[in-house]
């Protein structure tokens, strides 16, 4: 599959729109950039999707599974381990609901 230059402008425009409506202090920022910047990526995605590369609806679930919630099981359990044994005495932070509030994986 040849690559598309029109599909890197728009990332490199999104990476831009990113990086710009986070160090921006300007109001419409907010209002404008911060509606549209991140489904971009979404809308990318999509386009790019093969749906030729998976046989059925299960293959695609199971690669997801795989590929996505083995890898970020792991590292939240590895995360919150070392907030457990480390951080929550270091900085004093005793409420057993500070990892789930202020977790690494807030994004997600």
């Amino acid at each position: 599959m040849k690559r598309n230059p029109t599909i890197d402008i728009l990332r490199g425009i999104a990476i831009f729109l990113v990086v710009f409506g986070h160090i921006s202090h300007i109001g419409w920022t907010k209002t404008y950039i911060w509606g549209f910047h991140i489904p971009i990526f979404f809308f990318i995605s999509g386009m790019l999707f093969n749906e030729n590369k998976y046989n059925s609806i299960t293959n695609f679930i199971k690669s997801k599974f795989k590929t996505l919630i083995i890898p970020y099981g792991i590292f939240y359990l590895t995360t919150f381990t070392y907030w457990l044994v480390i951080e929550r005495h270091t900085r004093g932070g005793g409420n057993s609901s500070q990892p789930i509030n202020r977790s690494i994986l807030w994004h997600l």
